[in-house]
């Protein structure tokens, strides 16, 4: 997991250490495109971080062959915009709709292929 905000990591540590959780890892800083890391994600999560193509620019070379992109986002309107930008070859996607009554959510599931 990466999280820039130490108070946020700190929190997601001490969860990991409570729940004995062996193969979870806090990474405290930003991911960028020159981040660096020794293995692959098979999936990548976000909320509220940036726009879809940003966040696939930000983290692809972290993702794992196969894998995908779960992002937490709001209107399916600008969700629209945000994936007319990806090439659909490369990273088709599908949206899901948050059974919530009175919110509007979606999570945008984007395969790498």
């Amino acid at each position: 997991m990466s999280e820039k905000n130490n108070k946020k990591a700190y929190f997601i540590k001490k969860t990991i250490r409570t729940l004995k959780l062996s193969n979870a890892h806090v990474l405290d800083e930003a991911i960028t495109s020159k981040t660096l890391i020794p293995h692959r994600f098979d999936i990548i999560t976000a909320r509220a971080l940036a726009s879809a193509p940003k966040i696939i620019d930000l983290s692809k070379h972290l993702l794992s062959k196969n894998g995908k992109f779960l992002l937490m986002k709001g209107e399916l309107k600008k969700i629209n915009e945000e994936v007319a930008q990806l090439d659909n070859n490369t990273y088709p996607y599908v949206i899901h709709k948050k059974k919530t009554k009175d919110t509007n959510r979606h999570i945008l599931e984007i395969t790498q292929k």
